[in-house]
């Protein structure tokens, strides 16, 4: 909630934009490229800012823990279409020079701006990395309609329906609303 207040102002109601749980068990999981989380891609009037990545599992170099690029959100978006980086741009600003690991514990939480630079790796290790993230957004986030087109696929994007508002987590007298 005091993340919120400061991110969003204390005025402001709060929304959970998506919330979800990242599983790469032992031996497995997928790469996750260098990317924002935000753009054009999400197709929303306004960009949710800030997320809340809780371990349930110890996140390791050796699990694929998350990586950042410290500071890298104050560049803004670094692409109109947001989401993942482009080779150029990753040479550009040098990130798997400035990568920094994010290890963490068990239960232990991290908050991300959302246009952080970030990735993972797969996971080689005999230790299951399970997380969960909830992202959070001013309260009067709507989907758009039109929703924008997507470059290079140029395809528009298929989030939500048109004028969508997401679950109020926080109301305006900073109270838990229950959605």
């Amino acid at each position: 909630k005091e993340a919120c207040g400061r991110m969003y102002g204390r005025h402001t109601d709060i929304s959970v934009y998506r919330s979800m749980v990242f599983n790469k068990p032992a031996k497995m999981g997928s790469d996750l490229p260098w990317h924002q989380d935000g753009g054009d891609w999400w197709a929303l009037d306004r960009d949710p800012l800030f997320f809340v990545w809780t371990a349930l599992d110890p996140a390791t170099k050796e699990n694929g823990c998350v990586k950042v690029v410290p500071e890298t959100h104050k560049l803004g978006i670094l692409s109109k279409r947001g989401h993942t980086l482009s080779a150029a741009k990753i040479n550009e600003l040098q990130i798997e020079q400035k990568a920094v690991d994010v290890e963490v514990g068990e239960g232990e939480s991290v908050l991300m701006h959302n246009w952080l630079v970030h990735s993972s790796g797969t996971n080689p290790s005999d230790i299951p990395r399970r997380a969960f993230s909830v992202n959070f957004c001013d309260g009067r986030t709507r989907v758009l309609d039109p929703k924008p087109v997507v470059q290079p696929e140029n395809i528009s994007a298929k989030l939500g329906k048109e004028g969508q508002l997401f679950p109020l987590i926080f109301n305006q007298k900073n109270e838990l609303s229950m959605f």
